[in-house]
């Protein structure tokens, strides 16, 4: 038929962005992929225990509570307090 291509085009089917990261950038990439989730949920758990001793230590009841049952505002407080903007 005139027009049409006679071969489909070829696709490299459907890896995942991790897969296709590691497989270009070799073992630095895959230590990447690996090293800085873990090293941001290690951060995490640290800004979080930062805001836990500085609420006890502060006397905060109503602001540790608030903390322990919406830990991303834990998570943003400690590290306010990091950079010397919560006490």
């Amino acid at each position: 038929m005139f027009g049409r291509n006679p071969t489909p085009p070829r696709r490299n089917g459907m890896k995942s962005l991790r897969r296709r990261i590691a497989e270009r950038s070799g073992i630095a990439g895959t230590f990447a992929l690996i090293a800085l989730p873990f090293a941001f949920f290690l951060a995490c758990v640290a800004a979080w225990f930062t805001h836990v001793i500085v609420c006890l230590a502060a006397g905060k009841w109503g602001f540790l509570i608030a903390g322990a049952i919406a830990f991303p505002i834990a998570i943003i407080h400690g590290v306010m307090i990091w950079f010397g903007f919560g006490r």
